[in-house]
């Protein structure tokens, strides 16, 4: 699994382009989508902070960031912890 995959499915699913993702956009759905492929990406690779980083434009706090809102977000809201645990095993069913 590696970010460019991580990156397909979650704007798949989001209904964005990948573009979008990389983008600076701060279009709620677009954030949305960014914010979980910077988790799984952190959570499902064994690609380093500054390496994440680069690959989605941002700096290593952003990604620290991201992985801190979604965890809190999958903590509270159990349909969400569901949907991005679906992304994760869609993301690395797509690698084999």
């Amino acid at each position: 699994m590696n970010a460019k995959r991580i990156v397909e499915v979650v704007a798949s699913h989001y209904g964005v382009s990948t573009a979008d993702m990389l983008s600076a956009s701060r279009d709620e759905k677009i954030v949305t989508a960014r914010l979980v492929a910077l988790y799984l990406t952190h959570r499902g690779t064994t690609a380093s902070l500054p390496e994440i980083a680069y690959a989605f434009n941002r700096s290593h706090v952003a990604v620290l960031h991201a992985v801190g809102v979604v965890s809190q977000r999958i903590e509270r809201d159990a349909m969400f912890r569901f949907e991005v645990e679906q992304l994760l095993r869609q993301s690395e069913s797509k690698c084999s």
